[in-house]
């Protein structure tokens, strides 16, 4: 028989065994394609001149991305190829017995591989390519851009890059299935389905110690986690990374054990069914996996913590533009000696401004936030890089003003002579500086002793700047006339004649000409140039998040699922001798299920243990600049993983329960 035509059937006959690896490589090449044809899906949409650079700067990331991808993607076509050569051993082994030379038994591989890599390719590449055409429309959506019309969408890059990636993971696989074919002997090939797991611990106490020990050390990475670890690039990182991943690999070693151990206390349920049976594989399976098994954890903790927190991030930066806009544009003149009269009197600002407020920010050098962030009022936020700054002051007359420009008009305040109103929209800075309002309030400004007007602070933003209101004083204005010092700065907002993207670009180029052409020390913001950046913001968490996410997610579940396939292959005795000693169908498939649940189950719950944990500190971090709570996408990320995760876990059980029917034929 042609070489060829062997290659053909073997792949026929084995398309089962190929199912979980086809099933992958279609997915992988379709999410790939997907996330490379952006050029295309962006290139039948109406973008404005900063969307179309925000669109290159995406662009540009999904490639270096689809750098790590390739890469993630290559070991795990690796290893599932792996399974497959180690499930047909036996098979190699007649080749040889019959005479068949090991240089045509690897090019019946290479034949095979090349065969279903090009057919996965091409399906995945059809389903990519149909894929994205939905695609575009939720990309259109989330650079908020109205498409000319519904074309056909087809990235030449895409597909161009897609081919030569997993063209190059294929020749990959093909050149480590000739070295492993090239290196095996034939009395190993035909008895490999003999082989026996490895228990890699079997004194209890040894066991019981190491389990302890990875508590120890997942706890003390929880440790170094609250105290400041994620966001402090030092060696503190280092040890959280380390400690967790080691104590990780350490619970994996010991927990089957250990937890056997107890229910083995338990006589009665150890002993039901095929329970002992059960447990004992799951132990042994789990022993002699110990480092793939960390390896999936630790990939569905890094799924459910890039989507939970992306997501997340996502919603911060949406609600970060609307408290953070309350105008359409501000100006902030930087100079002591203000020439705002220069800008508002410019016929251009003028023709397009409807309506604005112009007003001056005052500081004390010896009036800064230490007097309101004391150590106790501080345990809510980290506040210490401002504590040293002044605090920024503002007179009544122009806060009422302000509030006017905003249409909360009912909520102007009338302070006298030594009463302040504290303001601020930093969730972080309102819970620290309300603490500091219930106790003695009393501050001291230039010798003037105030007390504040209210028991908590005014939650607003006072100009549209991006940096939010992190804590402002406003002072009756007798107070102002009292200081001693210039205003520090000058700020100018407003709201425009309309919301159109060409007032928007005048408004712009009109300012920008002004500064240049008169060297006045001004900086400023307009709501579109915030909205844009919430925009670009959220798209690319967006797309990473879904990117490394669903790739991280697949590649979990293959690698288990290839696991659990390899272990049905060396189970496939045990069953039938299960069968002999009188094992119903209906124990053996409920024990199949257990067995392969448990082994699915295990590093998701640590997973999702490790998730909450470090989930809960990265909301204090979101927390300091809105109120989200990354924690309620986390619900959102487990049901994203268990319909990924499920469907493998479903695709194995299905698979392995042919495998293991086998034995009973």
């Amino acid at each position: 028989m042609k070489t060829f035509s062997l290659a053909l059937k073997n792949i026929k006959k084995s398309m089962k065994d190929y199912s979980v690896y086809f099933v992958t490589l279609v997915i992988a090449v379709a999410i790939f394609y997907i996330f490379n044809s952006l050029d295309g899906q962006t290139a039948m949409m109406t973008l404005s001149k900063s969307k179309q650079e925000m669109v290159t700067i995406v662009i540009k990331l999904m490639e270096y991305i689809s750098v790590f991808v390739a890469i993630v993607l290559g070991f795990l076509v690796v290893y599932a190829n792996n399974f497959i050569i180690k499930r047909r051993k036996k098979e190699i082994g007649i080749y040889l017995t019959l005479g068949m030379s090991k240089t045509r038994v690897s090019m019946i591989f290479v034949l095979e591989t090349l065969i279903v890599g090009m057919t996965s390719l091409g399906i995945g590449l059809l389903a990519g390519v149909g894929l994205s055409q939905l695609v575009s429309i939720f990309t259109a959506k989330m650079f908020e851009a109205n498409m000319r019309q519904f074309n056909f969408v087809f990235s030449l890059k895409a597909l161009i890059s897609t081919i030569k990636n997993f063209g190059l993971i294929y020749l990959v696989v093909m050149i480590f299935n000739v070295f492993t074919l090239q290196r095996c002997q034939l009395i190993d090939l035909l008895h490999a389905h003999l082989e026996n797991e490895k228990v890699k611990i079997k004194n209890s106490w040894v066991n019981f110690i190491i389990f302890i020990l990875s508590l120890v050390c997942i706890g003390y990475a929880y440790y170094l986690l609250y105290h400041g670890a994620l966001i402090q690039f030092d060696s503190r990182m280092a040890k959280m990374l380390i400690l967790g991943s080691v104590g990780t690999f350490f619970f994996f070693l010991s927990v089957a054990g250990f937890l056997l151990k107890i229910v083995q206390l338990n006589k009665k349920s150890y002993y039901k069914g095929l329970n002992i049976f059960v447990l004992k594989q799951v132990n042994n399976k789990i022993n002699t996996h110990v480092v793939s098994m960390t390896v999936i954890s630790l990939m569905l903790l890094l799924t459910i913590g890039i989507l939970s927190a992306s997501l997340s991030l996502v919603n911060a930066y949406n609600e970060m533009f609307d408290q953070n806009s309350p105008f359409d544009y501000s100006i902030a003149i930087l100079d002591n000696n203000a020439r705002e009269q220069q800008i508002l009197n410019n016929k251009v600002y003028q023709k397009l401004v409807k309506e604005d407020t112009c007003y001056r920010h005052y500081t004390v050098p010896d009036f800064c936030y230490n007097q309101i962030i004391t150590d106790k009022t501080n345990q809510y936020a980290d506040f210490n890089y401002i504590k040293s700054q002044p605090v920024q002051i503002i007179k009544q007359s122009d806060y009422n003003q302000i509030l006017k420009l905003q249409n909360l008009e009912k909520q102007q305040v009338h302070l006298n002579q030594q009463e302040y109103l504290l303001t601020a929209n930093n969730p972080s800075a309102i819970s620290t500086f309300n603490q500091f309002l219930k106790g003695n309030n009393e501050v001291s400004v230039q010798n003037l002793k105030l007390h504040s007007h209210t028991k908590k602070v005014k939650n607003i933003s006072l100009e549209t700047l991006g940096n939010g209101n992190t804590g402002t004083l406003i002072v009756n204005d007798e107070v102002i006339n009292h200081l001693s010092q210039p205003a520090m700065m000058t700020i100018i907002s407003g709201n425009l004649i309309n919301q159109s993207e060409k007032t928007y670009d005048q408004f712009h180029q009109s300012i920008h000409e002004y500064i240049k052409n008169n060297g006045l020390e001004v900086s400023y913001l307009t709501r579109s140039t915030l909205k844009e950046s919430s925009v670009e913001q959220s798209v690319l968490f967006t797309f990473i998040a879904l990117y490394l996410g669903i790739i991280f997610a697949i590649a979990s579940g293959t690698v288990l699922a290839i696991e659990q396939l390899s272990n049905a292959t060396d189970n496939k005795h045990r069953y039938h001798i299960l069968n002999q000693l009188g094992a119903s169908s209906s124990m053996m498939n409920r024990s199949l299920f257990y067995q392969i649940g448990l082994s699915f189950m295990f590093p998701l719950v640590v997973a999702i243990i490790h998730s909450i944990v470090g989930l809960k500190e990265i909301n204090k971090i979101i927390e300091e600049m809105v109120h989200i709570n990354a924690l309620d996408h986390i619900f959102i990320t487990i049901i994203f993983i268990v319909i990924v995760y499920g469907g493998y876990f479903m695709m194995t059980y299905l698979a392995s329960h042919r495998i293991i029917n086998e034995s009973q034929e």
